[in-house]
């Protein structure tokens, strides 16, 4: 509710982290070591909870910890890989300006994450910059544009960023072509990462969708 009001009046974002890191901080929690379950794939049903189902509490209740990207996170994944095929197709300007925004984000993420850490405790994750061999397990270039190179960039820098992840699961609109290509390079990650990969599909249906990965959740080892 807070923040809801400093975004609609306008009012310091930055005192309003403050105040509610300072409430998040008094209440009492139990701390528990859960199998972390990574999210990628469609963004819109990766982030939308009712397209999705709900996925991020339905990991949580059945003993799961959801890691999600926050779309800054996101940015840092990609954006090497992506500016390097903006420039190596003449648009040396947007390039440019594209690194200059990159920087501004930084340096604005940077002064929100001191609050957030306080909480979280998480280490910041850095830009991936060294993309070139990750894309080459799978046949991938930069020239290449699209969901598909972003997903296999994503879960390997995941994997780096938890080596401890012990789940992917990708979240797709049915019949979506993007998906069903990263779908197909799946088995080959799984081997490179030890990681399994499962697959939902959203169909508009009120099926449970999401059942597929409690057995993971089940019988993996946190």
């Amino acid at each position: 509710d807070l923040f809801y009001k400093t975004f609609l009046i306008g009012t310091s974002k930055e005192e309003a982290l403050k105040k509610v890191v300072k409430m998040v901080k008094e209440i009492n929690v139990l701390n528990q070591k859960r199998p972390k379950v990574a999210i990628f794939g469609d963004i819109y049903a990766r982030d939308n909870d009712v397209f999705n189902q709900n996925l991020v509490r339905f990991i949580e209740e059945n003993g799961g910890e959801a890691i999600t990207t926050p779309y800054s996170e996101y940015v840092k994944i990609m954006f090497f890989a992506s500016n390097k095929r903006i420039f190596d197709e003449g648009f040396y300007l947007k390039a440019s300006s594209r690194r200059f925004l990159m920087g501004l984000a930084s340096v604005l993420e940077d002064k929100y994450l001191k609050y957030f850490n306080e909480i979280l405790h998480e280490p910041i994750m850095k830009p991936l910059k060294s993309y070139k061999e990750k894309l080459e397990l799978f046949n991938l270039k930069t020239a290449y544009n699209g969901e598909s190179i972003d997903n296999v960039l994503k879960i390997m820098h995941l994997k780096e960023h938890y080596p401890d992840i012990k789940l992917f699961v990708q979240t797709n609109p049915s019949y979506c072509c993007p998906s069903l290509v990263t779908e197909a390079m799946n088995s080959k990650m799984e081997i490179i990462l030890g990681v399994p990969i499962v697959t939902i599909e959203y169909d508009g249906t009120n099926s449970n969708k999401n059942e597929d990965i409690i057995p993971f959740l089940k019988y993996s080892k946190s």
